[in-house]
């Protein structure tokens, strides 16, 4: 599930929904992964990209991090899913552990179990990256740009580990959130876990500001019509993972590293609550990206890695919030934004005529633009000047942001 820090500049924010209405729709795009979680004692300035930490605020040596590994039977490790540092370490993670001859099973948040027969293809190597992709009809149910997520999938073929999906079927969720429980039809029913454990009592008011920014961004059509449904869902989705993630342990006796959203990774609310009253004996381990500024919580995880605040959009750059703003730090050759004149370097001033200070300006000034049926009007300082540049977003079937 996604969590995306936002961020002004120099200040990051961080907008935390941990639910998502439907693995089709622009909200994908809005919740999800690795907001700003920070060491009490050290800045960014004082470590590099994939550097491990633990709760102390005290640097891992790559001995001290295996150890914490060797031990766990479940490793959940949190994203946001647009940031390209926090796939990359995932990847390392993977690596690190296969080198170290640690044996593990990675169960998978962005492919619904349902979707199973497909991964095991890939496990067998009967198909490839590409092929897997198309049968688990990734864009459709998961969206987010599968560039991000080969190199891990990869790594995970390399090392003999399989995947696995656990997530819920996709649409259910959606139906849940449109009809309520008492409204799903027998089958929808039926793919319901067989138990649901309630979102724990520590969740529940961070839950109901989630529930409150959720309406705001929503469109008045598609409106949760309670918290309590906003509660159920949200317990139906890390009730599944857990439940998956622990038939995946008994099944291949190993231990399983869990790749997720940071919204069901933090302060043990979400799949490891579930766990750990599924498997009582099971040793869980979490780990979360930080970016910079704040320190977390002490409860937030056990092992933290660094990572600048970053967003891939959809339009073809990659931006980082750094202290000269929201920068241009890379452009995909070929795409809208290589094709209008963007140059990595480039800082994002406008988003359709206002002020970019966050991610949501970007998705809200896409979406009114494919509304309006007009080009998306960006704004960039490059060398200290000025350029209005205008995105044809013609194509694009959904919000590109």
């Amino acid at each position: 599930m996604l969590q995306l820090c936002t961020g002004t500049f120099g200040q990051p924010r961080c907008f935390r929904p941990l639910w998502i209405c439907s693995l089709a729709t622009l909200f994908i795009l809005l919740l999800g992964s690795g907001c700003s979680y920070h060491s009490p004692q050290l800045s960014t300035a004082d470590i590099q990209p994939g550097t491990f930490i633990n709760s102390s605020g005290q640097q891992l040596t790559q001995t001290e991090f295996r150890e914490q590994l060797q031990s766990a039977d479940y490793i959940l490790v949190g994203e946001s899913h647009t940031n390209p540092c926090d796939h990359r370490v995932q990847t390392e993670i993977l690596q690190l552990m296969a080198e170290n001859g640690l044996n593990a099973a990675v169960g998978l948040e962005m492919v619904p179990a349902s979707k199973q027969p497909v991964l095991d293809r890939f496990n067998s190597r009967r198909i490839d990256v590409n092929q897997m992709h198309k049968q688990l009809e990734w864009k459709r149910i998961w969206g987010h740009d599968l560039e991000l997520y080969k190199p891990l999938f990869q790594a995970a073929q390399q090392a003999g580990y399989s995947l696995y999906g656990l997530n819920i079927p996709p649409g259910l969720l959606d139906a849940l959130r449109q009809k309520g429980r008492s409204g799903l039809s027998q089958s929808e029913s039926e793919a319901l876990p067989d138990q649901i454990i309630p979102v724990p009592e520590g969740q529940k008011e961070e839950l109901r500001e989630h529930f409150r920014a959720h309406e705001q961004i929503m469109d008045t059509s598609r409106k949760d019509t309670d918290l309590e449904r906003f509660f159920l869902v949200q317990a139906i989705w890390d009730t599944q993972m857990a439940l998956e993630a622990r038939k995946v342990s008994r099944r291949t006796g190993k231990r399983v590293v869990i790749l997720t959203g940071s919204g069901h990774v933090e302060h043990g609310w979400g799949i490891e609550h579930r766990l750990k009253l599924l498997d009582p004996r099971a040793n869980v381990r979490s780990l979360l990206p930080w970016r910079e500024e704040e320190p977390p919580a002490d409860s937030a995880a056990d092992i933290f890695f660094f990572c600048p605040a970053q967003h891939r959009s959809r339009l073809g750059f990659t931006l980082e919030f750094n202290t000269r703003g929201a920068e241009i730090v890379q452009i995909q050759e070929g795409s809208r934004a290589d094709r209008v004149g963007i140059k990595s370097g480039d800082v994002l001033l406008q988003a359709g005529g206002k002020d970019f200070e966050q991610i949501m300006d970007l998705h809200h000034a896409a979406i009114k633009a494919r509304q309006d049926n007009k080009p998306l009007s960006l704004v960039v300082e490059r060398r200290g000047q000025k350029h209005l540049l205008h995105l044809d977003l013609d194509r694009t079937p959904k919000s590109p942001s």
